[in-house]
């Protein structure tokens, strides 16, 4: 038999809860992040491609490759490689038609934008993770439960690595010249979220519950909640480029919203009950 208390505290407390999932698909401290352009990726050295769509497609393929292999294995970082897989797909579908130079732009932040997971990752395995990386939460061991490293992970990738695989990748010119194609695939961003709230509710009665209560609304405000964060990260991009103080001011804002959304997720366990 099920049972649910419906205690208003908690009820805040669980609508809290589906709004951070909603934000974490949108997809530190200020010491540790540098705000200057980040030298190539140490791991993965795969940055002296060329303008070739070909060739900047292989070496997409491999690092999707490599993210789908480490999905399949037993190790924490499977969590959020399972996520991360499905966008790539959709993206992939999503780009079929347009025109070369547009697909070599998404292509090229889908390198960069995965290495610094990678990276991460290769640094974890080999015990030498720095404690100021935004992956340090999701590799502490304090997290139990599949979704907590899900949204972990998306936090880390979206509100940690997003704006600088831009800034590493691209001209502020680039940037402002693609942003629309690159918020265009909010679309496949959402599929993924969609799938995710669909097993986080298998999962979990009581966010089962204020979907339900909210007629849907706990769902329904994700994609505007995910539109948000990605849009978020391009400006803070170009305002890398244009106003470094502004820009430093607010990244250690989303430094500290971020280190507040993981705190939530470690505080929040499984209700199935």
């Amino acid at each position: 038999m099920l049972h649910l208390s419906f205690k208003w505290p908690n009820i805040k407390k669980t609508w809290l809860l589906c709004c951070l999932v909603n934000s974490c698909f949108a997809c530190y401290t200020q010491n540790g992040i540098a705000v200057t352009r980040q030298p190539l990726h140490k791991t993965f050295d795969v940055f002296s491609y060329s303008t070739s769509y070909s060739y900047t497609n292989n070496i997409a393929q491999h690092l999707i490759s490599r993210i789908d292999s480490i999905a399949h294995t037993v190790g924490i970082a499977s969590h959020f490689c399972k996520a991360y897989s499905r966008p790539m797909q959709n993206i992939a579908v999503q780009m079929q038609g347009m025109d070369s130079a547009a697909q070599l732009f998404i292509k090229k932040f889908e390198i960069r934008f995965a290495a610094y997971f990678l990276d991460a990752w290769n640094e974890y395995e080999n015990g030498n993770l720095l404690t100021a990386s935004v992956w340090n939460c999701y590799y502490s061991g304090k997290a139990s439960q599949p979704w907590q490293f899900v949204l972990l992970g998306v936090n880390a990738h979206v509100n940690g690595d997003m704006w600088q695989a831009l800034v590493n990748e691209f001209s502020e010119k680039e940037i402002r010249q693609y942003k629309k194609l690159f918020m265009s695939f909010q679309n496949s961003v959402a599929k993924n979220y969609d799938v995710f709230f669909d097993e986080l509710m298998d999962q979990n009665s009581y966010v089962t519950f204020i979907n339900a209560f909210t007629k849907g609304l706990a769902k329904f405000t994700g994609e505007r909640v995910i539109n948000k964060w990605r849009s978020r990260q391009v400006k803070l991009a170009i305002m890398f480029y244009h106003d470094h103080e502004k820009f430093k001011k607010k990244l250690a804002i989303i430094s500290s919203k971020k280190q507040k959304v993981d705190q939530l997720i470690l505080r929040k366990t499984k209700t199935i009950v």
